[in-house]
């Protein structure tokens, strides 16, 4: 894999103490400013929030609506009555601005779940984010043969058996007993490919919810860099019912479908696949992950969200249409160029958003970059938050969610480092004592205890193949300066037993 670079995309970290105010911003605008840090993004408008006016025709929303610990939310009022919402809002919360397009609300946080349950309007959480300080360069895009391998190995029968298997649970409202089993068989899908498995517990103000599900591949060469894949498990309707099969068991599946695949193969970087709750009720489970991601100092290169993948408007060609904000531009650019090497066939067009959000706000929220291919800004299912959300209605190209899987498999592949151990099934689990210096250029010296003499060392390169075979010298000194830098695999043997290792040429 090449080697990170670090660099600073912005200077500066803009946080919530210093610019609070949210202000409206035209779509026609051109000269927004980068100290200002986009928290909605629509076809026709976007909401900043900055210190000041981010562009010379914004106009003031808000001045620090989340002080005292308030919480902002956002109802979408495409098809509904503003009075009428502010008549559901009723004692809840108090009514900061309305607009044409939406109704902003100031609320404590413990009524927020209320106030989902009240009003029969899409409603979005907004969070006053960060913009991105230090953070490592995304490689160049190029034809890891592997990444070939394990898009093919995508398997659609898979994706939809797993929607079905959720939205059997006919709920999985992140409040219910239903939600928390269903937690509970993703868990046990991951454990059973081998992976660690985390059950994050969160709140929604004062209101429980069912855990994220957190299931971590450690990686064997960085595994301080961390690429991340989730999508949010928990669905919602104003009834009782609630299978969420595109909305939003289709994300799941691809998450779950790509951590399968995965797990057959190392990576270089550590791969998180992350199944969300809280999601309907305003990003509460991936706010939650992602705060704690940057409360660490996580290294998170990239984010890719799967949230409603599998409706396809009849009559239209298969394509996603990408969300982002600008600060995540290089990995929607980098999602791109992987989707057009390993998945040809998908069109990747940029979006907007009708109306709601999803869980990669959460990541842009902390400074990290994420991006949200979705199925179809301006047509996607309209089934969702419905009884009708269902495989055959709502859920109804299965091509499409296996083709939007690939393309975050590819992407999550190619950045994380994906690579194989072909040809070393004789390997005895041995692992070389050391390998000095290691990263290296010219030389290194390779120590083995407890072997035969008459030690054969072999170099393969990432995807297998064998770059150099020799006798190992008395010393343990061998020349490497011809070959590329790059990651390879050591594998020393005396013909009884044999150990591997990694080694990185830079």
């Amino acid at each position: 894999m090449r080697k990170l670079l670090v660099f600073v995309l912005l200077s500066a970290i803009i946080s919530c103490l210093s610019a609070q105010n949210i202000y409206h911003a035209d779509r026609s605008a051109t000269d927004v400013s980068i100290s200002a840090n986009l928290i909605y993004n629509q076809a026709a408008y976007s909401l900043w929030v900055a210190n000041e006016a981010p562009d010379h025709g914004a106009r003031l929303l808000a001045e620090n609506p989340w002080s005292n610990e308030k919480e902002v939310v956002l109802f979408d009022l495409s098809g509904n009555s503003a009075s009428e919402v502010v008549q559901q809002v009723g004692d809840l919360g108090s009514v900061i601005c309305t607009d044409p397009d939406y109704l902003l609300v100031s609320l404590n946080a413990d009524n927020v779940v209320t106030l989902r349950n009240e009003v029969k309007a899409p409603m979005v959480r907004l969070k006053c984010g960060v913009s991105a300080g230090l953070r490592d360069e995304l490689p160049p895009v190029d034809t890891n043969q592997l990444v070939y391998e394990i898009v093919a190995k995508v398997d659609t029968q898979n994706i939809i058996a797993t929607i079905a298997r959720l939205q059997a649970f006919t709920t999985r409202k992140a409040t219910t007993d239903s939600a928390v089993a269903a937690a509970e068989w993703i868990r046990q899908q991951f454990e059973n490919m081998g992976y660690t498995v985390e059950l994050q517990e969160f709140t929604m103000g004062n209101t429980a919810s069912s855990p994220n599900v957190l299931a971590t591949k450690t990686g064997t060469t960085y595994p301080e860099k961390v690429v991340i894949i989730g999508g949010h498990y928990d669905s919602y309707t104003w009834s009782d019912e609630a299978p969420g099969a595109d909305d939003n068991a289709s994300g799941t599946a691809g998450v779950i479908e790509a951590a399968r695949i995965l797990a057959d193969y190392p990576t270089e970087c550590t791969i998180i696949f992350c199944a969300f709750s809280g999601e309907e009720y305003g990003l509460y489970g991936s706010a939650a992950f992602a705060s704690r991601c940057k409360q660490q100092n996580m290294n998170i290169l990239g984010y890719f969200n799967l949230d409603m993948i599998g409706y396809r408007n009849p009559g239209d060609a298969i394509h996603t249409d990408m969300i982002f904000p600008p600060s995540a531009k290089p990995l929607a650019d980098y999602y791109q160029g992987i989707a057009a090497i390993f998945v040809p066939g998908l069109v990747v067009s940029e979006g907007f958003m009708i109306s709601g959000d999803s869980d990669h706000t959460s990541f842009n929220n902390n400074g990290y970059m994420g991006i949200f291919p979705f199925e179809d800004d301006q047509n996607h299912s309209p089934y969702i938050h419905t009884v009708d959300d269902v495989l055959g209605l709502s859920v109804n190209s299965a091509e499409m969610a296996g083709m939007l899987t690939q393309a975050s498999l590819a992407g999550v592949g190619s950045l994380g480092g994906v690579f194989s151990y072909v040809g070393l099934e004789e390997n005895n689990g041995g692992l070389i004592s050391s390998i000095i210096p290691n990263p290296a250029r010219a030389q290194v010296r390779i120590i083995v205890l407890g072997f035969q003499t008459g030690q054969v060392v072999d170099l393969l390169s990432a995807d297998g193949r064998r770059v150099l075979s020799m006798a190992l010298p008395p010393d343990g000194l061998i020349a490497i300066d011809r070959l590329p830098a790059g990651v390879y695999i050591v594998k020393v043997s005396d013909g009884i037993r044999s150990a591997i290792s990694k080694l990185i040429i830079n």
